[in-house]
């Protein structure tokens, strides 16, 4: 189902997830490809840490706090 321009809500929605080493470095190529792939599309950008001591149940229980907080379907 489309979302027509005006609406409410966009047509899609993305959580763009990152960490602060890897997101400076293709984020915003990222972020410009999907905007031309989904025109009208939301992106929202969570940046992580780096390093695999942060990939832990908090920072995961942080996403999803992201995504309840953007009203993610």
């Amino acid at each position: 189902h489309v979302v027509r321009s005006g609406s409410a809500r966009p047509t899609r929605d993305f959580l763009l997830v990152t960490n602060t080493t890897v997101g400076p470095l293709y984020a915003a190529k990222l972020r410009a490809t999907l905007d031309a792939a989904a025109p009208g599309a939301r992106v929202v950008e969570a940046v992580l840490p780096d390093g695999e001591h942060h990939k832990t149940l908090a920072n995961i229980s942080g996403l999803l706090d992201v995504l309840v907080t953007n009203r993610f379907a």
